[in-house]
């Protein structure tokens, strides 16, 4: 058995799976080309303080090592493989088999317009989502809940849509849905259509769900309606510069216990040290 940095003894969570090797996470190569790819972005923005932050994360002036932002993402794929075990102790350590789902919680009042995304209530909205739960009886929750603030841009509205990803257990997440989606701030509207969202999760399908909750990119998607299917179809595309400027704007100051929301104090100290 091993001891993490907590002093809690837990079984390594899948022995013989190299972080390297986890779906959905960036290799350095990749990361790399994403910072490039952000740096040209913000010198071209013209955006208050981008050129600086470009000059912060561009892979040529910083070659041998990561800047500490979440900008950057090459200190975010550091950050990614932390969690990836600190979520995979908890998980060995707190989920049976196959009590477990991914929940993504998409509150209509969390949309801000592009250009506007700095001014986002971040730390208001979460003591406001913290509120709701209790206010629909959902707390204490029954089982353990690990959330991350994420995000989309909708090219269509023109608007950044921002969400919580989280991985519960399969009773607590069918209580979310069921409590959540009567709560005013939940009811479905032109920029989204299903606030809450559940998935059961199978052991094999863990370590991709637990990479799915921080990302370093968020994408972009563009309603598509039809007069044979007036159900928007919705496309997934990369951010355009400007608003991809805008974003990393947005993640430079923060750390990373600003987007994580969890019930497990272990989690929550750990998380804090990064």
């Amino acid at each position: 058995m091993d001891i993490d940095i907590d002093g809690y003894y837990h079984q390594p969570a899948w022995p013989d799976l190299p972080v390297a090797s986890l779906e959905g996470l960036q290799t350095q190569e990749q990361s790399i080309a994403l910072d490039l790819e952000g740096a040209m972005a913000l010198y071209r923005s013209g955006l208050p303080g981008a050129a600086r932050l470009a000059s912060i994360i561009e892979p040529s002036r910083a070659p041998s090592h990561f800047p500490r932002t979440l900008a950057s993402a090459r200190y975010g794929r550091v950050i990614q493989e932390q969690f990836v075990h600190a979520m995979g102790g908890l998980c060995h350590y707190q989920f049976n088999d196959d009590d477990m789902c991914f929940v993504t919680i998409k509150p209509p009042g969390w949309a801000v317009r592009a250009g506007e995304l700095a001014t986002f209530p971040l730390a208001s909205k979460l003591r406001g989502f913290r509120a709701q739960l209790s206010q629909v009886g959902a707390m204490p929750l029954d089982g353990p809940l690990m959330a991350a603030v994420a995000g989309e841009f909708d090219g269509t509205l023109g608007v950044f849509q921002l969400h919580l990803n989280a991985i519960t257990t399969a009773a607590t997440g069918k209580l979310l849905d069921s409590r959540l989606s009567g709560h005013d701030a939940y009811r479905a509207n032109i920029y989204v259509k299903k606030p809450v969202d559940v998935v059961r999760l199978h052991r094999d399908d863990r370590t991709a769900a637990i990479t799915r909750l921080l990302k370093h990119q968020w994408p972009m998607r563009y309603r598509r309606w039809s007069p044979r299917n007036p159900a928007p179809v919705q496309r997934e595309h990369r951010l355009r510069p400007r608003q991809l400027a805008e974003l990393l704007l947005w993640l430079n100051p923060r750390p990373v216990g600003q987007l994580i929301y969890s019930s497990d104090a272990r989690l929550r100290r750990r998380v804090a040290r990064w």
